[in-house]
């Protein structure tokens, strides 16, 4: 597989946009669960995803995180999770509950749904 890096952009209600990239993003296979890898970050976002690095993917029916709850159905969406989330861009839309939102900790904290998200891949030489 070829390297790729990994560039989130986030917007929020007010329409201020920030950007993280990871020079390193790998997926594992189903069998280690979606693994996620992660490299070096560099953007003016914060960085909110190196925490998740190295966690597998849960969801909720498939409670893989390392919390004492379940954070893909506390938090709303299927996300790899740790204890719980510093990002949690597939939580619900304009929710603005603790951390159950699209949220970016290291931005705009976990009471601030972003308005858009995205997450584009690239290959890499």
């Amino acid at each position: 597989m070829a390297p790729s890096e990994l560039r989130v952009d986030v917007e929020d209600q007010d329409e201020n946009k920030r950007f993280a990239v990871y020079d390193k993003f790998h997926v594992d296979t189903e069998a280690s669960k979606y693994r996620l890898t992660l490299g070096s970050y560099r953007g003016n976002a914060n960085d909110a995803m190196t925490y998740h690095s190295g966690q597998k993917f849960s969801t909720r029916d498939q409670d893989n995180d390392e919390h004492s709850t379940h954070c893909a159905q506390e938090y709303l969406g299927a996300w790899w999770y740790k204890s719980c989330q510093f990002a949690n861009l597939n939580g619900e839309y304009d929710n603005s509950n603790y951390a159950q939102g699209l949220s970016w900790k290291e931005w705009r904290g976990y009471e601030h749904s972003m308005m858009t998200t995205s997450m584009k891949l690239r290959r890499i030489a």
